[in-house]
């Protein structure tokens, strides 16, 4: 009888143990990162430099609105469900000192996360519904990461 409830008592002990081995050999899938690069020119005539960033700030938001993201997925021709499993990230930032916007989009597959960045600067410059200041243009598309982040 012992021996019985010894044996029952180590039946979870083996589950733990071995999922926790699955676990450490194939670990979480990488993601990998791709970034695509708008720039968001604004004649400085007639603007000052708080003006300029507070409308730099409310395209930047704009760009990564759920309305942005579901043209962009529309336009990609992926199922959402897809997009969804697989991606991790999406968002924008003004890099430091500069007009330029970066799209970044975080992804357990590479060439997903460069359509999705791609698409998202896309559907921010054929929408037209920036202000008439500023005039965007792609400076950098993006392209499948080779390497996980």
């Amino acid at each position: 009888m012992k021996r019985w409830i010894f044996a029952i008592c180590l039946i979870p002990i083996f589950f733990i143990a071995t999922d926790a081995l699955s676990y450490t050999e194939s670990g979480p899938a990488p993601v990998y990162r791709s970034t695509a690069q708008i720039e968001l020119s604004i004649p400085l005539e007639g603007y000052d430099k708080e003006r300029v960033s507070i409308a730099l700030t409310n395209e930047i938001l704009r760009m990564v609105s759920a309305q942005y993201i579901a043209k962009a997925w529309s336009s990609m021709q992926v199922q959402e469900e897809e997009i969804k499993l697989r991606v991790v990230a999406i968002e924008a930032h003004r890099i430091e000192g500069s007009s330029f916007v970066e799209i970044r989009v975080d992804s357990i597959d590479p060439i997903l996360a460069a359509k999705l960045a791609n698409a998202l600067a896309d559907t921010y410059i054929s929408a037209k519904e920036y202000p008439a200041a500023i005039i965007p243009s792609i400076r950098q598309t993006a392209k499948p990461p080779s390497l996980p982040l």
